[in-house]
């Protein structure tokens, strides 16, 4: 009764140092300012020729929002942009709200789905979760992320693996921040998984086609090879992009430590528990998005829950406690080269995580499946 009243007074002064630090933002959140002004465009202009046209994008910001700027390019697939049409065809600021409102009812359904390792353990960390309550400051969906990923690892619990694979499409959102996910399908022999993700998929990527026709692919390379206008700041992001920012092979450096990232996680899905295998590919996918902001960290809090819980190795332990606290997020604001710290515990975790896979013991889902006729 002692640890359930330590760990709820805890939670509380976790949400308030939260809260404290949205309040800083209280004008530009109150109003609006923030990445949802890119949704609201892509919501307007969905069905159209210009969802991918910046110019039209600003023109349709500037009128309805009131706000327009040089990095607020819709840069989702056309599935988003088909997802938003009903609220953008709301005023901004009761369409703004109703988004909030939705990415609220996300995190309470991530965090009534998510059990690992237990309700008051997941409630304390995420009440102090920075990258989280930045999702909110960026009205990004972040947490409707979080609850695709909670209802995947229920259904899979469940054993409705294809459902499970079904849920986890949804997250192609952000399909740049899930690359691994395939690979752990294979390793781990994920079959079932693997064809609801092929499905769902497809379902999505048809819906993409009707909505932004069949020259669409051509056109989104074309908006994300807007290098300057969609990844401003470099030296902060909690990637490997972000970690080698400042070294002279960059790219090189980037791509030889993505392929070791992507290793880690086949082998990690062969040897461990696949709770355990997707941990490592959401930590392993922040690493090699190429393309990721603090929100975007909010991958690490099932991931560093899972972690906490299945994890024997001391030292892998204590870095995941460490991401599973607000303080490493708070260095992404500074100058380089502070934010570097950031990519480079998650690099570290990753790399720990294969460490324990040489001993670890074997992974009961695939076992499972190998009884399987």
């Amino acid at each position: 009764m002692k640890d359930r009243w330590l760990i709820a007074g805890l939670s509380v002064l976790g949400l308030a140092a939260m809260l404290s630090l949205m309040w800083q933002v209280r004008h530009r959140l109150a109003i609006g300012s923030n990445d949802f002004v890119s949704f609201y465009a892509g919501g307007r202009l969905a069905g159209t020729p210009d969802l991918y046209n910046p110019v039209r994008a600003a023109e349709v910001q500037k009128q309805l929002a009131g706000v327009t700027g040089e990095h607020w390019h819709y840069i989702r697939p056309p599935f988003h942009a088909a997802a938003l049409w009903p609220l953008a065809r709301l005023p901004y600021r009761v369409s703004y709200l109703l988004w909030q409102g939705l990415c609220l009812a996300a995190l309470a359904g991530f965090l009534i789905l998510w059990r690992i390792p237990s309700l008051p353990l997941t409630l304390l960390y995420s009440s102090f979760f920075f990258p989280v309550f930045a999702s909110f400051m960026n009205a990004q969906d972040s947490t409707l992320i979080l609850l695709w990923i909670a209802l995947a690892v229920d259904l899979e619990r469940r054993g409705k693996s294809f459902a499970a694979g079904a849920a986890l499409s949804l997250c192609a959102a952000k399909f740049h921040l899930f690359w691994p996910i395939p690979l752990l399908i294979l390793a781990a022999r994920k079959w079932r998984l693997g064809g609801g993700l092929l499905a769902g998929g497809g379902l999505l990527a048809l819906v993409s086609f009707a909505v932004a026709g069949l020259g669409w692919p051509l056109d989104y390379y074309r908006a994300l090879s807007g290098q300057g206008a969609i990844h401003p700041d470099v030296g902060h992001m909690p990637n490997l992009r972000g970690l080698f920012s400042l070294a002279p092979s960059q790219a090189w450096l980037e791509w030889l430590w993505t392929a070791l990232a992507a290793a880690v996680v086949a082998f990690v899905a062969r040897r461990m528990s696949f709770r355990y295998a997707l941990a490592v590919s959401l930590a392993a996918g922040v690493l090699g998005s190429h393309h990721a902001y603090i929100q975007d960290c909010s991958l690490l809090l099932p991931a560093g829950l899972i972690l906490i819980s299945e994890s024997r190795l001391t030292g892998l332990r204590a870095v995941t406690f460490l991401l599973l606290l607000p303080f490493p997020y708070l260095l992404l604001v500074f100058d380089s080269p502070l934010p570097a710290t950031v990519p480079a515990v998650i690099l570290l975790l990753v790399i720990l995580a294969g460490v324990e896979a040489v001993y670890g013991h074997p992974a009961p889902a695939r076992a499972e499946q190998q009884r399987q006729p």
